[in-house]
């Protein structure tokens, strides 16, 4: 009858949705190590074309710590041997660590990952930069009035979503958080801040030294 037939069809079209929508893709992750220093390396995932919002689950090769207070971008779930959990934030895609080797290995090689449970991988990585140019970084003031001034810090390269740290000759103040970053760490002479994208904002009380030195990338200091 026709109600049959059309009871078929749609229970065909039901099957046909469900076999297409398969498990989720992994050809959008890159893994990165931005630096490595004696003791400890800063690196960042990528996510791309996934849902906002998801679990994020890897695989060192190597003997790796990741603690939970350093990682940026994502929430630490937890760490079993080498495998560690994150929830990315709702409109995050891209996330910072720092691991602390386990013994002298070397390296932080990746050999697979979850998406929301589903496993995929090996991530594409690159190698990190044997050294880091301090224009990466440009600390700029951007308006002045008779009582603050903001500074912009635009990244580029390994900087971006990175662990800046700077110095000032002088004592400054910063006047409420800034925006684009998590301050990690300050004192009133110096700052750690882990950038959320390619750029970031501060706003400083009139007095504060308008330059910065000791200029710090992914806890390397940079070259001219």
């Amino acid at each position: 009858s026709g109600k049959m037939v059309g009871l078929h069809a749609a229970l065909l079209l039901l099957l046909a949705l469900q076999c297409s929508a398969g498990p989720a893709t992994c050809s959008d992750v890159t893994y990165q190590i931005t630096s490595w220093w004696q003791g400890a390396f800063v690196a960042r995932f990528t996510v791309k074309n996934h849902d906002y919002g998801f679990t994020f689950q890897w695989t060192f090769l190597d003997s790796i710590t990741v603690p939970s207070g350093n990682v940026w971008g994502a929430t630490f779930n937890s760490q079993s041997g080498n495998t560690v959990s994150v929830t990315l934030e709702s409109d995050k895609d891209i996330f910072t660590f720092q691991g602390t080797p386990n013994a002298d290995v070397g390296q932080a090689r990746v050999g697979g990952y979850l998406i929301n449970g589903v496993e995929c991988g090996p991530a594409a990585s690159t190698p990190a930069p044997t050294s880091l140019s301090c224009s990466l970084v440009n600390y700029a003031v951007t308006s002045s009035f008779d009582t603050y001034f903001i500074v912009r810090v635009a990244l580029t390269g390994a900087a971006q979503h990175g662990l800046i740290e700077w110095t000032w000759s002088g004592s400054a103040t910063v006047t409420g958080p800034p925006w684009g970053a998590e301050v990690l760490s300050s004192t009133p002479t110096s700052m750690k801040i882990a950038a959320g994208g390619d750029a970031f904002g501060l706003m400083l009380t009139a007095d504060a030294p308008r330059t910065i030195s000791n200029l710090m990338i992914n806890g390397v200091a940079c070259s001219a």
